[in-house]
């Protein structure tokens, strides 16, 4: 490492010190995948997490009699900090394929079972300051012949999108009942299996393949309108710029403004799609994330940190602008899954690890 490497790496972890905070422990079946998500801001900065794992596709029995768990953040007496405690426990006829909290209103998250079903579920705190009193409740459910969706997202409060290997995206619309609002399907001329979805708002997403591609799906108003509210949705279809490998990420963020999209895929190259571009995508930032990189990354609010899990509980962290690149040691075993930002920027949680989650906390000195 020269002088000018060494001196950035003491300025990356000078400027962004990356604490391990807590593990969380659950008991889960060998090698099983985590799955967690940051619902609502609770106490001290710190947000409500949900959390579960997800069998091995060895054998369906493994899916069944799973579970979901809610840990809240407690304040500590005579203590500035919180520790997260496990809260309430949700049984899972089957095993969650993804999850994904609203955005308009994070009390509410979705969740989509390997059997094919959608759950929304309303995360309530409890009532006179005792946290033992939450409650986890069901508003609705609804069943899909499409199998497991492997990504959710929120257009609005009461719109979620479903994206499903097949090609096949769904719109739900979540009021008073959950009904299906239309159905949008790849041109057969893409035979691809779609692997991750990052909503951009009404009528516009942008789609992942398991070959490296990328997609932007939206109406420019030249589609031909439809009169039937639930007939298959017709979308204009842009091929942004391909990566070598699955896409395993998408994120959607803002640079200086501008809305942005990232998409990493398993050999850690991710593309910076500039979304202004409607005819073209020029993706002018291209970043190679160095060794040890996994398969799941997350972004700081600005999109110039990039945080991803290593092996036994580690964690790498790389900043984009002048490629310093940095490292927390870890201590448990195993592979790493999961990684997710909770919006504050603030807290990591990353797993399963065998059973354990692993929560990080980021302060940003510069900031301060």
């Amino acid at each position: 490492m020269d002088e000018d490497q060494q001196g950035s790496l003491c300025t990356l972890q000078e400027q962004l010190q990356v604490h391990i905070y807590q593990n969380l422990t659950i008991s889960c079946n060998e090698n099983s995948l985590g799955l967690a998500i940051w619902l609502c801001v609770h106490t001290n900065n710190a947000p409500v997490l949900v959390a579960t794992s997800v069998a091995p596709h060895d054998d369906w029995c493994e899916h069944v009699d799973q579970q979901l768990r809610l840990f809240v953040p407690q304040r500590v007496s005579h203590g500035n900090f919180v520790v997260y405690t496990e809260a309430k426990t949700l049984p899972l006829k089957s095993c969650l394929r993804s999850l994904s909290t609203n955005g308009f209103n994070k009390n509410i998250f979705a969740g989509a079972t390997m059997d094919g079903e959608l759950f929304v579920w309303l995360y309530e705190p409890a009532r006179g300051g005792s946290d033992s009193n939450v409650e986890i409740k069901q508003l609705h459910s609804a069943s899909t012949t499409q199998g497991a969706a492997v990504a959710l997202d929120w257009v609005t409060e009461e719109r979620l999108l479903a994206c499903y290997p097949n090609g096949t995206v769904l719109q739900w619309l979540v009021s008073t009942q959950m009904t299906l609002d239309w159905e949008y399907s790849m041109p057969s001329t893409v035979a691809v299996e779609l692997t991750t979805m990052v909503s951009l708002g009404l009528n516009d997403f942008v789609l992942g393949t398991n070959d490296g591609g990328v997609y932007r799906c939206w109406n420019t108003g030249r589609q031909a309108a439809s009169s039937d509210r639930s007939s298959s949705k017709q979308l204009e279809l842009l091929a942004l710029r391909r990566h070598r490998f699955m896409v395993s990420t998408l994120q959607r963020t803002e640079v200086d403004g501008h809305p942005i999209v990232i998409s990493c895929d398993l050999s850690g190259q991710a593309f910076y799609h500039d979304m202004r571009h409607e005819d073209e995508d020029t993706a002018q930032l291209i970043v190679q994330i160095p060794l040890p990189f996994k398969n799941a990354i997350a972004c700081s609010r600005d999109a110039n940190i990039i945080y991803c899990p290593s092996n036994d509980g580690a964690l790498e962290y790389y900043r984009v602008s002048d490629g310093a690149h940095a490292h927390v040691k870890g201590a448990l075993r195993g592979r790493g899954n999961l990684i997710k930002i909770s919006d504050n920027g603030c807290w990591l949680i990353t797993g399963l690890y065998g059973s354990e989650f692993q929560i990080f906390y980021v302060e940003n000195i510069a900031r301060e």
